[in-house]
């Protein structure tokens, strides 16, 4: 952390090490002179406003900057914290500064949005359905493609349970699979699912457990698909073949 203190007219009092580095001068150096003496008039004029904030604000206050260290040029992004200090008879003596370098912090938070936006990108793109069921069977996030399938309006799917959709003993088939995926298994099922309209559909699911870090199981990812057109296809191609065959079971008599 960079640390150093200014009198109320912004004449520095004190610095640490780290702040030598910023600066890029030694603390005798820096005593009883301003950022003036150090760097460019437009980003002295900065810190002097931000200092008068703080003074003016009469508590800390905070703000987030890019710098370049003195030392050896490299640029950093710190969170810098402002607060007016007093002595013990409640006098102004002037600003302590606080800087903390967020920069590793502020890249992983980019990269961290970056790989939800791709993520959510995947999800809402593909055609299978997607959600996350929480440990009570309640969807916790669910894509467009599940939302369809479950026959429910766009955000709609969070916050319903499961059981909403299935018949008790569908939800009793679904409650078994669970007590195995805590075991840590993935499971392929099939369930019959009923829509809030009445409608019912045959739907596939690959379920993967997931469990926090002291291995607790928090839950489920799922991939749904729906395969009631497929079987209804299936059911009649299969009518078709048995009367194919009941015909040429006839006509072998002849």
């Amino acid at each position: 952390e960079l640390i150093w203190l200014k009198d109320k007219d912004g004449v520095f009092l004190s610095c640490n090490a780290m702040f030598e580095r910023f600066i890029g001068a030694r603390e005798a150096e820096i005593i009883g002179k301003t950022d003036y003496d150090f760097i460019d008039r437009n980003l002295a004029d900065f810190f002097h406003d931000y200092d008068r904030k703080a003074l003016a604000a009469g508590k800390p206050t905070t703000n987030e900057e890019w710098n370049t260290f003195a030392d050896d040029g490299h640029r950093a992004l710190l969170e810098i914290i402002k607060t007016p200090m007093y002595d013990s008879g409640g006098k102004l003596i002037g600003v302590l500064g606080i800087a903390h370098d967020i920069t590793d912090r502020r890249q992983e938070e980019i990269a961290l949005q970056l790989s939800e936006k791709r993520y959510r990108f995947i999800v809402e793109n593909v055609g299978e359905g997607i959600g996350f069921v929480n440990a009570d069977e309640e969807f916790v996030i669910a894509n467009s493609s599940a939302e369809k399938i479950f026959g429910v309006g766009k955000g709609e799917l969070p916050g319903k349970n499961l059981k909403e959709f299935l018949s008790e003993e569908q939800y009793m088939r679904i409650l078994a699979q669970t007590k195995i995926r805590k075991d840590g298994q993935n499971g392929n099922y099939e369930f019959e699912l009923t829509r809030l309209n009445g409608k019912k559909r045959n739907v596939i699911i690959t379920a993967v457990p997931q469990f926090d870090d002291n291995k607790k199981f928090i839950g489920t990812h799922g991939i749904f698909r729906d395969i009631t057109e497929q079987q209804r296809a299936q059911e009649v191609i299969k009518l078709k073949n048995e009367e194919l065959q009941k015909t040429n079971t006839e006509k072998d008599k002849f």
